[in-house]
């Protein structure tokens, strides 16, 4: 008779496999995520201007909030590459320093509908993972492999894509990189990644033949413990 021990390896290599990470694609957040868009304001030029930046970003996050937004405030209006966002002081989703960059070129992503004081310095931006010149021409249209660290452990991260010239977008995750995403040019689409188990680091490779630049908005998790 074999021993119950030889029943028991196998369930508890199976056990050990269950446990391991498993991330995959999805095509939408759940609810709890939060999803911020990208903005940029001159805080001294609003107190020049008599307007209270604090009351100001109130508003524009009192504007946002029925579409499930939260704004993301960039310090500069191009190439800003030191991008936090979320509401603890080292931020809860931070953008890995010259891997991505504030964007303020064309770009078929949607601006949203705002009332704006007029003579408010503000700017809805982008994110994009290239440089861009001071005439917001792309000046390295190849990309770059960005990287997003969230202090807040996440079960899943999204993005809302406008390819550029990318066709194709990679997310690695507890160190499993998943089969590239097809993106059809001139198509926004958004893109997401889960994992039960969580994570808080994720990496975006864009890939195509011609160029890898992609712009994004919308970038948003759902935290580990609202899953």
């Amino acid at each position: 008779m074999r021993k119950l021990s030889h029943f028991l390896l196998p369930l508890c290599a199976a056990a050990s496999l269950a446990a391991q990470a498993e991330p995959h694609m999805v095509p939408a957040l759940k609810s709890g995520a939060k999803i911020y868009s990208f903005f940029y304001t001159d805080t001294q030029q609003l107190s020049k201007k008599g307007i209270n930046p604090t009351v100001f970003k109130q508003d524009i996050a009192n504007q946002i909030a029925p579409q499930g937004l939260l704004p993301c405030w960039t310090t500069v209006d191009l190439n800003d590459n030191n991008m936090r966002c979320g509401d603890l002081a080292s931020g809860q989703m931070q953008l890995a320093f010259d891997e991505f960059f504030s964007y303020t070129g064309e770009t078929l992503l949607p601006k949203l509908d705002l009332v704006v004081d007029r003579n408010a310095v503000f700017k809805q931006v982008m994110v994009a993972n290239f440089l861009t010149s001071a005439t917001g021409v792309p000046a390295d249209v190849f990309g770059r492999t960005g990287r997003v660290h969230l202090t807040t452990r996440a079960a899943q991260f999204g993005l809302l894509i406008d390819p550029g010239t990318a066709t194709s977008i990679q997310f690695i995750v507890n160190n499993q990189a998943l089969p590239p995403q097809p993106l059809t040019p001139g198509v926004t689409q958004f893109v997401a990644v889960e994992d039960s188990h969580g994570f808080s680091d994720v990496t975006l490779i864009a890939g195509g033949p011609l160029g890898q630049g992609f712009i994004a908005d919308r970038l948003g998790f759902v935290p580990l413990a609202s899953f």
